[in-house]
Protein backbone atom coordinates (compact mmCIF):
# COMPACT_ATOMS: atom_id res chain seq x y z
CA UNK A 1 0.00 0.00 0.00
CA UNK A 2 2.74 2.39 1.00
CA UNK A 3 4.92 1.47 -1.96
CA UNK A 4 2.13 2.36 -4.40
CA UNK A 5 1.13 5.69 -2.66
CA UNK A 6 4.60 7.28 -2.32
CA UNK A 7 5.38 7.42 -6.09
CA UNK A 8 2.01 9.06 -6.71
CA UNK A 9 2.64 11.79 -4.08
CA UNK A 10 6.17 12.38 -5.38
CA UNK A 11 4.90 12.77 -8.94
CA UNK A 12 2.26 15.28 -7.83
CA UNK A 13 4.76 17.39 -5.86
CA UNK A 14 7.23 17.36 -8.73
CA UNK A 15 4.54 18.57 -11.16
CA UNK A 16 3.63 21.46 -8.86
CA UNK A 17 7.25 22.50 -8.41
CA UNK A 18 7.88 22.45 -12.15
CA UNK A 19 4.74 24.44 -12.76
CA UNK A 20 5.81 27.05 -10.18
CA UNK A 21 9.27 27.39 -11.71
CA UNK A 22 7.91 27.90 -15.19
CA UNK A 23 5.55 30.71 -14.05
CA UNK A 24 2.60 29.05 -15.74
CA UNK A 25 0.73 28.05 -12.61
CA UNK A 26 -1.80 30.36 -11.01
CA UNK A 27 -3.97 30.16 -7.94
CA UNK A 28 -7.66 30.51 -8.49
CA UNK A 29 -9.37 33.32 -6.60
CA UNK A 30 -12.42 31.80 -4.83
CA UNK A 31 -14.17 35.16 -4.97
CA UNK A 32 -13.85 35.33 -8.75
CA UNK A 33 -11.97 38.66 -8.65
CA UNK A 34 -8.41 39.31 -9.72
CA UNK A 35 -5.82 39.79 -7.02
CA UNK A 36 -3.38 41.60 -9.37
CA UNK A 37 -2.89 45.36 -8.68
CA UNK A 38 -4.48 47.71 -11.23
CA UNK A 39 -2.61 50.66 -12.75
CA UNK A 40 -4.13 53.93 -11.57
CA UNK A 41 -4.82 56.77 -14.01
CA UNK A 42 -2.17 59.53 -14.01
CA UNK A 43 -3.00 62.40 -11.72
CA UNK A 44 -4.34 65.54 -13.34
CA UNK A 45 -1.64 68.27 -13.46
CA UNK A 46 -1.90 70.86 -10.74
CA UNK A 47 0.94 73.18 -11.78
CA UNK A 48 2.13 74.79 -15.00
CA UNK A 49 5.28 72.65 -14.95
CA UNK A 50 3.26 69.46 -14.60
CA UNK A 51 0.98 70.57 -17.41
CA UNK A 52 3.99 71.11 -19.70
CA UNK A 53 4.96 67.46 -19.27
CA UNK A 54 1.39 66.23 -19.54
CA UNK A 55 0.62 67.76 -22.93
CA UNK A 56 3.92 66.46 -24.30
CA UNK A 57 3.11 62.99 -22.98
CA UNK A 58 -0.34 63.25 -24.57
CA UNK A 59 1.29 63.92 -27.94
CA UNK A 60 -0.26 67.34 -28.38
CA UNK A 61 3.10 69.09 -28.83
CA UNK A 62 6.80 68.28 -29.04
CA UNK A 63 7.78 71.03 -26.64
CA UNK A 64 6.05 73.32 -24.17
CA UNK A 65 7.09 76.13 -21.88
CA UNK A 66 4.71 77.90 -19.49
CA UNK A 67 6.11 80.62 -17.27
CA UNK A 68 4.37 82.95 -14.87
CA UNK A 69 6.39 86.16 -14.93
CA UNK A 70 4.99 87.14 -11.50
CA UNK A 71 4.11 90.50 -13.05
CA UNK A 72 0.69 89.44 -14.26
CA UNK A 73 1.78 87.82 -17.53
CA UNK A 74 1.79 84.15 -18.55
CA UNK A 75 4.34 83.24 -21.23
CA UNK A 76 2.95 80.30 -23.19
CA UNK A 77 5.10 78.57 -25.82
CA UNK A 78 4.14 75.53 -27.91
CA UNK A 79 6.55 73.86 -30.32
CA UNK A 80 6.16 71.22 -33.02
CA UNK A 81 9.10 69.57 -34.79
CA UNK A 82 7.14 68.96 -37.96
CA UNK A 83 4.63 70.76 -40.16
CA UNK A 84 1.28 71.62 -38.61
CA UNK A 85 -1.66 73.34 -40.23
CA UNK A 86 -3.15 76.57 -38.94
CA UNK A 87 -6.24 74.72 -37.68
CA UNK A 88 -4.15 72.09 -35.88
CA UNK A 89 -2.12 74.69 -34.02
CA UNK A 90 -5.18 76.68 -32.98
CA UNK A 91 -6.99 73.52 -31.86
CA UNK A 92 -4.11 72.47 -29.61
CA UNK A 93 -3.78 76.01 -28.25
CA UNK A 94 -7.47 76.00 -27.34
CA UNK A 95 -7.11 72.69 -25.48
CA UNK A 96 -4.04 73.92 -23.62
CA UNK A 97 -5.73 77.16 -22.58
CA UNK A 98 -8.70 75.19 -21.25
CA UNK A 99 -6.40 73.04 -19.14
CA UNK A 100 -4.49 76.06 -17.85
CA UNK A 101 -7.78 77.64 -16.79
CA UNK A 102 -8.57 74.46 -14.81
CA UNK A 103 -5.38 74.60 -12.72
CA UNK A 104 -5.82 75.43 -9.01
CA UNK A 105 -3.77 78.62 -9.20
CA UNK A 106 -5.48 81.56 -10.82
CA UNK A 107 -4.31 82.48 -14.29
CA UNK A 108 -2.28 85.70 -14.79
CA UNK A 109 -4.18 88.62 -16.27
CA UNK A 110 -2.22 88.68 -19.56
CA UNK A 111 -0.89 85.94 -21.86
CA UNK A 112 1.98 86.09 -24.33
CA UNK A 113 1.61 83.31 -26.89
CA UNK A 114 4.35 81.82 -29.05
CA UNK A 115 3.68 79.04 -31.57
CA UNK A 116 6.40 77.50 -33.74
CA UNK A 117 6.59 74.59 -36.18
CA UNK A 118 8.73 73.39 -39.08
CA UNK A 119 8.01 73.45 -42.77
CA UNK A 120 8.82 70.48 -44.99
CA UNK A 121 12.09 72.17 -45.99
CA UNK A 122 13.15 72.44 -42.34
CA UNK A 123 12.48 76.17 -42.00
CA UNK A 124 11.23 77.07 -38.54
CA UNK A 125 8.21 79.35 -38.69
CA UNK A 126 6.35 80.96 -35.85
CA UNK A 127 4.14 83.67 -34.48
CA UNK A 128 4.38 85.67 -31.27
CA UNK A 129 1.53 87.63 -29.74
CA UNK A 130 2.89 89.86 -26.99
CA UNK A 131 -0.50 90.32 -25.35
CA UNK A 132 -3.95 88.71 -25.33
CA UNK A 133 -5.38 88.41 -28.84
CA UNK A 134 -8.37 86.53 -30.16
CA UNK A 135 -8.34 83.50 -32.46
CA UNK A 136 -9.06 85.64 -35.51
CA UNK A 137 -5.87 87.63 -35.02
CA UNK A 138 -3.78 84.52 -34.36
CA UNK A 139 -5.27 82.80 -37.40
CA UNK A 140 -4.33 85.76 -39.61
CA UNK A 141 -0.79 85.76 -38.24
CA UNK A 142 -0.40 82.01 -38.76
CA UNK A 143 -1.69 82.28 -42.33
CA UNK A 144 0.81 85.07 -43.02
CA UNK A 145 3.68 82.63 -42.39
CA UNK A 146 1.99 79.50 -43.73
CA UNK A 147 4.02 78.54 -46.83
CA UNK A 148 4.80 82.17 -47.69
CA UNK A 149 7.99 84.22 -48.06
CA UNK A 150 7.73 85.20 -44.40
CA UNK A 151 8.76 82.95 -41.50
CA UNK A 152 7.96 84.97 -38.38
CA UNK A 153 5.20 87.33 -37.35
CA UNK A 154 5.48 89.15 -34.03
CA UNK A 155 2.70 91.39 -32.71
CA UNK A 156 3.10 93.87 -29.89
CA UNK A 157 1.78 97.22 -28.76
CA UNK A 158 4.38 100.00 -28.85
CA UNK A 159 4.93 103.62 -29.70
CA UNK A 160 7.07 103.90 -32.85
CA UNK A 161 7.92 107.50 -32.00
CA UNK A 162 5.44 109.38 -34.14
CA UNK A 163 2.40 111.41 -33.20
CA UNK A 164 0.02 108.46 -33.52
CA UNK A 165 1.00 107.05 -30.12
CA UNK A 166 1.00 103.41 -29.08
CA UNK A 167 -0.57 100.93 -31.47
CA UNK A 168 -0.60 97.25 -32.47
CA UNK A 169 2.43 96.69 -34.71
CA UNK A 170 3.16 93.45 -36.57
CA UNK A 171 6.81 92.78 -37.41
CA UNK A 172 7.40 90.29 -40.21
CA UNK A 173 10.68 88.57 -41.08
CA UNK A 174 10.81 87.38 -44.67
CA UNK A 175 13.17 85.96 -47.29
CA UNK A 176 12.54 85.91 -51.04
CA UNK A 177 14.03 83.60 -53.64
CA UNK A 178 16.43 85.84 -55.55
CA UNK A 179 20.04 86.08 -56.69
CA UNK A 180 20.57 89.83 -56.31
CA UNK A 181 19.04 93.05 -55.03
CA UNK A 182 16.96 93.41 -58.20
CA UNK A 183 15.25 90.12 -57.38
CA UNK A 184 14.90 91.23 -53.77
CA UNK A 185 13.12 94.41 -54.85
CA UNK A 186 10.90 92.35 -57.16
CA UNK A 187 9.41 90.63 -54.12
CA UNK A 188 8.01 93.87 -52.69
CA UNK A 189 4.36 93.41 -53.73
CA UNK A 190 4.17 89.77 -52.62
CA UNK A 191 5.74 90.44 -49.23
CA UNK A 192 3.77 93.57 -48.37
CA UNK A 193 0.52 91.73 -49.09
CA UNK A 194 1.23 89.69 -45.94
CA UNK A 195 0.14 91.36 -42.72
CA UNK A 196 -2.21 94.19 -43.67
CA UNK A 197 -5.85 93.28 -43.13
CA UNK A 198 -5.25 90.98 -40.15
CA UNK A 199 -7.79 91.70 -37.41
CA UNK A 200 -6.31 93.78 -34.62
CA UNK A 201 -3.19 94.81 -36.57
CA UNK A 202 -2.79 98.55 -37.09
CA UNK A 203 0.68 98.73 -38.67
CA UNK A 204 2.92 96.16 -40.40
CA UNK A 205 6.69 96.30 -40.81
CA UNK A 206 8.78 93.91 -42.88
CA UNK A 207 12.45 92.93 -42.92
CA UNK A 208 13.19 91.17 -46.20
CA UNK A 209 16.41 89.44 -47.18
CA UNK A 210 17.47 87.04 -49.93
CA UNK A 211 16.81 83.38 -49.09
CA UNK A 212 20.01 81.63 -48.10
CA UNK A 213 21.89 84.87 -47.46
CA UNK A 214 22.29 87.08 -44.42
CA UNK A 215 20.71 90.47 -43.95
CA UNK A 216 24.16 92.08 -44.29
CA UNK A 217 24.28 90.95 -47.95
CA UNK A 218 21.05 92.73 -48.86
CA UNK A 219 18.10 93.96 -46.85
CA UNK A 220 14.82 95.77 -47.38
CA UNK A 221 13.40 97.26 -44.20
CA UNK A 222 9.90 98.38 -44.97
CA UNK A 223 8.22 100.45 -42.29
CA UNK A 224 5.25 101.29 -44.49
CA UNK A 225 3.32 99.64 -47.24
CA UNK A 226 2.08 98.41 -49.51
CA UNK A 227 2.53 101.50 -51.69
CA UNK A 228 1.31 101.53 -55.28
CA UNK A 229 4.20 101.75 -57.74
CA UNK A 230 6.84 101.24 -55.05
CA UNK A 231 7.99 97.86 -56.35
CA UNK A 232 8.89 99.28 -59.77
CA UNK A 233 10.66 102.25 -58.17
CA UNK A 234 12.75 99.88 -56.08
CA UNK A 235 13.51 97.58 -59.01
CA UNK A 236 14.72 100.56 -61.07
CA UNK A 237 16.88 101.83 -58.21
CA UNK A 238 18.38 98.39 -57.55
CA UNK A 239 19.10 97.97 -61.27
CA UNK A 240 21.17 101.16 -61.06
CA UNK A 241 22.92 99.77 -57.97
CA UNK A 242 23.73 96.48 -59.70
CA UNK A 243 24.99 98.23 -62.84
CA UNK A 244 27.39 100.25 -60.67
CA UNK A 245 28.74 97.11 -59.01
CA UNK A 246 27.63 98.24 -55.55
CA UNK A 247 26.86 95.61 -52.94
CA UNK A 248 25.81 95.00 -49.33
CA UNK A 249 22.81 97.22 -49.87
CA UNK A 250 20.31 98.16 -47.17
CA UNK A 251 17.14 100.05 -48.04
CA UNK A 252 14.99 101.62 -45.32
CA UNK A 253 11.60 102.71 -46.62
CA UNK A 254 9.25 104.60 -44.30
CA UNK A 255 6.81 105.57 -47.01
CA UNK A 256 7.55 109.29 -47.14
CA UNK A 257 11.30 108.74 -47.00
CA UNK A 258 13.85 106.24 -48.24
CA UNK A 259 17.45 105.68 -47.21
CA UNK A 260 19.92 103.56 -49.21
CA UNK A 261 23.34 102.59 -47.89
CA UNK A 262 25.94 100.19 -49.24
CA UNK A 263 29.45 99.81 -50.63
CA UNK A 264 30.70 101.11 -53.99
CA UNK A 265 34.09 101.56 -55.59
CA UNK A 266 35.81 104.94 -55.64
CA UNK A 267 34.87 105.54 -59.31
CA UNK A 268 31.13 105.55 -58.43
CA UNK A 269 31.01 109.06 -56.99
CA UNK A 270 27.88 109.93 -58.96
CA UNK A 271 25.87 106.85 -57.92
CA UNK A 272 24.16 108.48 -54.93
CA UNK A 273 22.92 111.46 -56.93
CA UNK A 274 21.51 109.17 -59.64
CA UNK A 275 19.63 107.12 -57.06
CA UNK A 276 18.16 110.23 -55.46
CA UNK A 277 17.00 111.57 -58.81
CA UNK A 278 15.39 108.27 -59.79
CA UNK A 279 13.50 107.81 -56.54
CA UNK A 280 12.42 111.45 -56.28
CA UNK A 281 11.02 111.19 -59.80
CA UNK A 282 9.14 108.05 -58.68
CA UNK A 283 7.37 110.01 -55.95
CA UNK A 284 9.49 109.40 -52.85
CA UNK A 285 9.40 112.66 -50.88
CA UNK A 286 12.76 112.42 -49.14
CA UNK A 287 15.74 110.31 -50.31
CA UNK A 288 19.16 109.78 -48.78
CA UNK A 289 21.88 107.67 -50.45
CA UNK A 290 25.34 106.88 -49.09
CA UNK A 291 27.96 104.47 -50.43
CA UNK A 292 31.07 103.54 -48.50
CA UNK A 293 34.41 102.82 -50.18
CA UNK A 294 35.25 99.17 -49.40
CA UNK A 295 38.98 99.65 -49.99
CA UNK A 296 39.71 102.42 -47.51
CA UNK A 297 40.39 102.27 -43.80
CA UNK A 298 39.29 104.11 -41.81
CA UNK A 299 35.99 104.04 -43.73
CA UNK A 300 35.27 106.84 -46.16
CA UNK A 301 32.21 107.57 -48.27
CA UNK A 302 32.42 107.04 -52.01
CA UNK A 303 29.34 109.24 -52.37
CA UNK A 304 26.65 110.80 -50.23
CA UNK A 305 23.51 112.60 -51.37
CA UNK A 306 20.54 114.02 -49.51
CA UNK A 307 17.69 116.26 -50.62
Amino acid sequence: MRSRFFPLVLAAVTALVLAGCSGSASTADPTGTSTRPTQSAPAEPTTLKELEQAIIADGLVDGALFQDSKTGTLMLQLTWLDERSVDEQLDVLSKVNTRIDALPDSRPAQTQTKLSAKRRDGTVVGVIAGYDVDDETLRGMLKAVDDTACSTASLERRNPGDDAGERAILDMTCAVEATDVIGLASGYDAVTSLGPGIAGVETTNWEVSIAGKGSTDALLRLDAGPIAGRQQALVDAMTTVESAGADRITVIDTGASMSIVGFADANQTGLCSRLNEQLSAAGVEWVSSRMQNPDLAPPQWTCSAQP
